[in-house]
């Protein structure tokens, strides 16, 4: 089981394509390399016009390529 309780802001999300918004520069940009075979976290927050919807996180094992 893993847990975070500390996220770094990489950003604000580039405009998506074909519905998805491709953050890898923002990761790379913080921290340089992509961990072979560890889990990440991505939290995302919608914020407009002042109002924040609820965070929204995913996880993903990074695989070797």
């Amino acid at each position: 089981m893993s847990y975070v309780d500390h996220y770094s802001i990489l950003g604000l999300l580039p405009d998506p394509e074909d519905g998805l918004c491709d953050i890898t520069g923002l990761y790379l940009a913080k921290f340089s390399l992509l961990p072979i075979g560890k889990r990440i976290f991505i939290r995302t927050v919608q914020q407009i016009n002042g109002w924040r919807d609820l965070p929204k996180t995913v996880s993903a094992r990074i695989l070797a390529q």
